[in-house]
């Protein structure tokens, strides 16, 4: 069996990267997409967000979903 989870870190840095290429703060993605700047920081620990809200990011981001998929496969007991 495969399990599968978001790389979340993965993504915060992604945004990080264009904020900076964009010379723009973590603001305005928050205000750009509708969501609240704790979301941003939500990621920056790695915490989960809302689903919606992960696909308006890699939306905004022009990448795809799967660039943010890990894939571990469970050990059988």
């Amino acid at each position: 069996m495969i399990r599968t989870r978001l790389d979340y870190e993965k993504l915060h840095r992604h945004i990080l990267i264009k904020l900076k290429a964009i010379k723009k703060p973590q603001r305005y993605l928050s205000e750009k997409q509708g969501f609240s700047r704790d979301t941003v920081k939500r990621l920056s620990k790695g915490n989960e967000i809302r689903m919606i809200t992960f696909f308006k990011m890699v939306d905004w981001l022009e990448a795809e979903p799967e660039d943010y998929f890990i894939f571990r496969r469970r050990q059988k007991k």
